[in-house]
C-alpha cells in the first residue's frame, strides 16, 4: 500500500489542528487557533453525513451476515469509524471479532484494524488490537472495507510507520505527549 502523504507532510497537517507543546489542561489549549480549528472541522463533519450516510449503507449491503456499527464520535475524535463483526459474532458475543475502518475528517487518508474483544458477563474482559497483516480469518471484511472507503470517499490507506509516526509535541486526548502518534491525531486515541 503506497500513499502519497509522507508522515512529515501529515505531521505538518495535524499541526494545523492541535497546538504544540500545550497539554490538554492548560487553559491555553482550548481557546489556540489550532484546538478552535479541529473544533470546526469536527461541527463541519457532524453537519455533512450525506457520503457517510451512502458509504454506511453500502457497507452493510456488502457484508450479508455481519454486525455492523457506526461507532463515530466525532465530539472527541477526528474520524468516523465503523466496525464489521466477523459472522457469528456481535457486540453481545462471548467473543466479539470486528474490522474497524478510520476515515479521517482532516486529511483523506484512512486506516482499517482488527478488533477481538472477550467478555464475562457484560464486561469486556480482554481487548487485543491488530494492525495489518491480520490474520486470515479478517481478508474478507478487510478487503471489503477497504475497497468500500477507497471508492466511497477517494481516500489513501496509511500504512503502519506513518500511522506509528511519533508526534511528541501534542497532547490527544488521554495520550501524554511523548506517546502520541499519528494515528491518535489523525482518527483517535481511543482504539478497541
Amino acid at each position: 500500500m503506497n500513499t502519497h502523504f509522507t508522515a512529515d507532510e501529515l505531521v505538518a497537517i495535524v499541526h494545523r489542528f492541535y497546538p504544540s507543546n500545550l497539554e490538554g489542561n492548560d487553559p491555553r489549549y482550548d481557546v489556540s487557533v489550532e484546538f478552535q480549528r479541529l473544533i470546526a472541522a469536527r461541527e463541519a463533519a457532524m453537519a455533512d453525513t450525506q457520503v457517510w450516510d451512502s458509504f454506511f449503507q453500502r457497507l452493510r449491503d456488502a457484508v450479508p451476515g455481519c454486525h455492523v456499527e457506526n461507532w463515530s464520535t466525532l465530539r472527541y475524535d477526528a474520524c468516523r469509524r465503523c466496525r464489521v463483526y466477523l459472522p457469528g459474532t456481535t457486540p453481545t458475543s462471548t467473543e466479539a471479532k470486528a474490522v474497524v475502518g478510520l476515515v479521517s475528517i482532516l486529511a483523506p487518508v484512512f486506516a482499517i484494524y482488527a478488533s477481538h474483544q472477550t467478555y464475562e458477563g457484560q464486561r469486556v474482559s480482554n481487548t487485543h488490537v491488530h494492525f495489518p497483516p491480520l490474520s486470515t480469518e479478517f481478508h474478507e471484511h478487510e478487503t471489503t472495507l477497504d475497497g468500500l472507503i477507497r471508492a466511497s470517499f477517494g481516500f489513501e490507506r496509511l500504512p503502519n510507520h506513518i500511522l506509528f509516526t511519533p508526534v511528541s509535541d501534542l497532547q490527544v486526548g488521554n495520550k501524554a505527549p511523548e506517546k502520541v502518534q499519528l494515528i491518535d491525531c489523525l482518527f483517535t486515541d481511543n482504539r478497541w
